[in-house]
């Protein structure tokens, strides 16, 4: 399709919305099937019957201007599409996984949407289809309401179940990634001002210097806990000279 004018890119964002519809259409049924989670299910089935109305709108949309319903081959959705048919008739799998990959796969397709609708909407208005900018404004509408509900699924339901599931020849990393690694960090700090504070404990009566190097090294180290975020590596030796030095202390006051 040429694109000499808006009119010309607002036709081919219809066809292509139009051929989208159509092959989700199409998907819905088999993911709805292919999840165990009843949750999900229902959303899927309940997102078919929008859809279908969807494709009605479309309609309608097409007859106000005087053009037969046509489709424009959606290249990104049909390639979506595709790695949800691969994704369901993969073998040995996890449900849990599957349910969270399915929901990735099905807000691929919304987030899509929802830009193509967005854009469409508005070049309708710019282009004085008042009443065509409406109807794609509720569609818009229901695919927003669409990916809202499967976060929530994901995040309240079927990622916490899918994160149960044993690891995968993929794992490289402790779970919780960087988190993880902010944990271990803080977590070592807190050792080292407990080691000192056991080390004060145990520390001689004539070791009052001792003592006060002790509480300044706390203090530092607490003042000092979110400059030393940077490696791990350099904690770690820190720490550990942090230790041998209050050990070289404690040996020499007592000899």
């Amino acid at each position: 399709m040429e694109m000499k004018a808006l009119e010309d890119l607002f036709l081919g964002e219809l066809a292509e919305l139009y051929d989208a519809e159509k092959q989700i259409i199409k998907a819905l049924p088999k993911m709805a099937k292919a999840t165990e989670c009843k949750t999900l299910r229902t959303a899927f089935e309940t997102h078919l019957k929008q859809t279908e109305r969807h494709v009605d709108r479309l309609e309608k949309i097409f007859k106000a201007i005087g053009r037969e319903p046509e489709g424009e081959n959606s290249n990104p959705i049909s390639e979506i599409v595709k790695q949800g048919e691969n994704l369901i008739a993969a073998k040995l799998k996890d449900p849990a996984v599957v349910d969270a990959a399915l929901i990735s796969t099905a807000q691929k397709v919304e987030h899509y949407e929802i830009a193509v609708y967005g854009s469409a909407r508005s070049h309708a208005k710019m282009l004085g289809y008042a009443k065509i900018s409406a109807l794609l404004g509720e569609t818009l509408q229901e695919e927003e309401e669409t990916d809202v509900l499967l976060t929530n699924i994901a995040v309240n339901k079927v990622n916490p179940e899918a994160l149960k599931a044993p690891f995968g020849r993929a794992r490289i990393a402790p779970r919780g990634g960087e988190e993880s690694s902010g944990f271990g960090m803080t977590g070592l700090i807190a050792g080292i001002l407990i080691g000192a504070a056991v080390a004060l404990l145990y520390a001689p009566k004539e070791g009052q210097k001792l003592r006060g190097d002790l509480k300044n090294t706390a203090d530092d180290l607490r003042a000092r806990g979110e400059e030393w975020r940077g490696t791990a590596e350099d904690l770690i030796d820190r720490g550990k000279k942090v230790i041998q030095d209050q050990r070289s202390r404690l040996s020499e006051i007592r000899s």
